[in-house]
């Protein structure tokens, strides 16, 4: 937390007037004629204590064979606590030298990988090269204040390549990509693709092999038994409808036209309900809401929209007879490998669920869907995308996080 600026006033004593110095207006009183002093006080005053330079502390800057990886933050941790403390005091203690090392960094485009916090407490600078890395230690040994504080280790690449790459997967893909990860610390990059872009699938996978991960709506393409890179914690199961709460059934659920979609393909459509009885419903469901797909008359999820959310939250105290609407998306790739990549044409039902966790469940009523077996829609025509550029300091310096040499663009690659 920064600390609260203080003006200190310096009180002087001089005759019969009382000075204030440094507190903005200067005031004074004074009596005529003065009265006789025959001696002055010494003068008495409030000064900050000196600023003194960082002290350098003693060692070396080390090489490891392999780049250490950061350490999780442990479950419900909460500041204020031994642990919580012994955290962030591993990290602040190096404020100074991250970004000594940063600036060296930028200084090596043609070596240097990727820079971020480590090891135990991620209480160590970790900073990757393609080669030399004795001399990179030994440089960074006379320039940092905590050598001891600093770990080199081998880059399979450099920042400058995967940057490339990036750009260029995103002049390729134009329209069609809609989640991954570009430009991971290690690792080929993510390419996640709607379901229904099989054809771009197979293009990536022709133009790039193992140098890119491609993932298909749920699952990696062409094998969806391989894990994703992009998500460290276990895929979410298909599962069933959730429960609903007790209020749950007296809401009405309608959408604004019968919901049709081709196989892959994602829906964006009004949702409405009614409050069908006597007592008013209160609620918080956010907006948009999303739908689960079941075959009918089942309550085994085929499908769950998994893309990325930019909602509102959304409320109500719903009285009788009133209706409510907020926008519901439904996405049609498969959530179990043994349905393919994405759902069969066919007749299914939408369940949309808001609420959840420490807030009460709603679940709607069966609302049915048809599958067709229609090709997807062209790709959008978009604005050419700004370069991809890893700037100074991405990541903002915490635990596990990418810093970059940067800027550093495909324009600057080797």
């Amino acid at each position: 937390m920064r600390a609260r600026a203080r003006t200190a006033a310096t009180i002087t004593f001089l005759s019969a007037a009382v000075v204030l110095v440094g507190a903005g207006a200067v005031g004074a009183q004074v009596t005529n004629p003065p009265p006789r002093i025959d001696a002055v006080p010494p003068v008495q005053t409030t000064a900050a204590p000196p600023t003194l330079p960082p002290v350098r502390e003693p060692g070396e800057v080390r090489v490891m064979a392999t780049c250490p990886a950061g350490e999780k933050a442990p479950a419900n941790l909460q500041p204020g606590t031994s642990a919580f403390n012994e955290i962030v005091g591993a990290q602040s203690r190096l404020g100074r030298t991250i970004e000594q090392v940063r600036r060296y960094a930028t200084t090596q485009a043609l070596s240097f990988g990727d820079l971020r916090f480590g090891g135990k407490n991620n209480g160590t600078v970790v900073v990757s090269f393609t080669g030399d890395l004795q001399i990179h230690a030994e440089a960074l040994t006379k320039i940092t204040d905590i050598p001891n504080g600093v770990v080199v280790c081998p880059a399979v690449e450099t920042a400058a390549t995967r940057v490339a790459l990036a750009n260029e997967l995103v002049a390729r893909l134009q329209g069609a990509l809609v989640g991954g990860s570009l430009t991971p610390i290690s690792g080929p990059p993510v390419v996640v693709l709607r379901a229904d872009r099989r054809a771009v699938a197979d293009d990536l996978v022709r133009t790039y092999g193992s140098r890119v991960q491609v993932v298909l709506g749920e699952f990696v393409y062409p094998d969806a038994t391989v894990a994703r890179l992009d998500t460290p914690t276990p895929r979410r199961s298909c599962g069933s409808v959730p429960i609903p709460g007790p209020s749950s059934s007296a809401l009405r659920w309608s959408v604004a036209k019968p919901l049709k979609v081709h196989s892959g393909g994602e829906i964006s459509t009004v949702v409405s309900w009614r409050n069908t009885k006597r007592r008013t419903i209160t609620y918080e469901s956010g907006d948009p809401i999303t739908g689960v797909v079941t075959a009918v008359g089942s309550n085994r999820v085929l499908a769950f929209y998994g893309g990325s959310i930019a909602g509102v939250g959304h409320g109500a105290a719903l009285r009788p007879g009133q209706t409510d609407r907020v926008r519901g998306l439904v996405a049609t790739g498969s959530c179990d490998t043994s349905f393919g990549y994405a759902l069969a044409p066919g007749q299914y039902t939408v369940r949309f669920v808001f609420g959840g966790f420490d807030l009460e469940q709603f679940v709607s009523n069966p609302i049915p869907l048809t599958i067709t077996n229609d090709p997807p829609p062209p790709l959008p025509k978009l604005s050419p995308a700004p370069p991809i550029t890893l700037m100074p300091g991405a990541g903002g310096g915490g635990p596990g996080a990418t810093i970059a040499a940067g800027p550093i663009t495909s324009k600057s690659a080797p």
